[in-house]
């Protein structure tokens, strides 16, 4: 059985938070705008964050600099590195381009040093045979291992998604794809659904499939020396869209969401009418990942945000969206004291 009474609270717009819940602190000086959000009880406002220099996309100014389609963030040392979907639209089909905030930068901005617009460097990335996959479809999630990275690509052939694993290395002269390009076998084949999200683990990386709802013992896979292998991994309903990387006790925050017009990802039942957005922490176990019981609800807007990339920031994390409804960067803090929800099993 999975975690009951988190999966109600979650379908009820994720009200999870108790009294013993405290709401976060004001954001950092200066304070980022934020979008009025719905009032849910032990929810958390994103901070909005001023992003900027993205308008030269293909070095062609018809593109929408408001919608550069990020899905994943990571970091490598003190750089914040952006993944673009498709990396192919900031330089060509030979070149294309990562984009990088520096920790220094943002810390500047948080400090009140300097409030202008935070415009990512670009990062010259060659993606070598990987975009020349059959019905590519752009690249999903981003690890860093030291100097060396993993990406996930997602493709669809004859209508069935596929995800794949694929190794590369950062050097001065910017990242290259060099490593095999590995097949990954996804469990279902729902649609737009593929491996989102990357962690680097002891002797390896865990990708974590986007729907663990629909199945009763739904999978990761782990890549490592000796290929890939299934990991236990809990029932979370709706999606998982990205993964911070892990504390000193091997956690990390996972994205969860639900566009409401994602009735395949509800089992049937009737499901919150609004969006759903939220962190779930989870953390590897003997028998798998499992649950730690920590969950942030994130307060709605008026419109869904997909939240497709997080990471670790001032003790809280920070969040980047695709295009819906445009490219967003925020930060959200993560409360201190957070409201944990009983286990009603011994599943992981």
């Amino acid at each position: 059985m999975e975690d009951a009474p988190l999966r109600a609270l979650l379908l009820g717009l994720l009200g999870l938070a108790s009294a013993g819940c405290t709401r976060p602190s004001p954001a950092p000086s200066p304070a980022p705008h934020a979008p009025a959000p719905t009032t849910l009880p032990g929810a958390v406002a994103p901070r909005l964050l001023p992003l900027g220099g993205l308008g030269d996309a293909r070095n062609d100014a018809s593109v929408d600099p408001r919608h550069a389609e990020l899905s994943g963030l990571a970091w490598h040392g003190d750089e914040l590195y952006l993944l673009p979907q498709y990396p192919e639209r900031f330089g060509d089909r030979t070149v294309g381009s990562l984009l990088r905030l520096s920790r220094q930068r943002l810390d500047a901005f948080f400090d009140g040093q300097d409030t202008s617009e935070l415009v990512p460097e670009r990062v010259p990335f060659r993606p070598g045979p990987a975009r020349e996959l059959p019905g590519y479809e752009g690249f999903e999630a981003l690890a860093f291992d030291g100097d060396r990275l993993w990406v996930t690509i997602e493709a669809t052939v004859h209508h069935h998604t596929t995800g794949y694993l694929v190794r590369g290395d950062i050097t001065p002269q910017g990242i290259t794809l060099s490593g095999e390009v590995i097949p990954l076998p996804t469990p279902r084949n729902e649609p737009n659904t593929g491996f989102e999200a990357l962690v680097v683990v002891p002797g390896g990386v865990l990708a974590l499939y986007e729907a663990n709802g629909l199945d009763p013992a739904p999978w990761a896979l782990r890549a490592g020396d000796g290929g890939l292998a299934r990991v236990p991994f809990p029932v979370v309903d709706f999606r998982v869209t990205d993964a911070t990387e892990t504390d000193g006790e091997g956690r990390f925050w996972v994205v969860n969401y639900l566009y409401p017009g994602d009735t395949f990802l509800l089992r049937g039942d009737a499901g919150p009418s609004r969006s759903v957005e939220a962190l779930l922490e989870l953390a590897p176990g003997p028998e798998g990942v499992r649950r730690t019981g920590r969950a942030v609800p994130l307060a709605v807007d008026a419109r869904p945000r997909n939240w497709e990339g997080v990471a670790r920031y001032r003790g809280g994390v920070l969040l980047v969206t695709d295009l819906w409804p445009r490219t967003l960067l925020a930060w959200v803090p993560v409360p201190a004291r957070l409201a944990r929800t009983e286990r009603t099993s011994g599943r992981p």
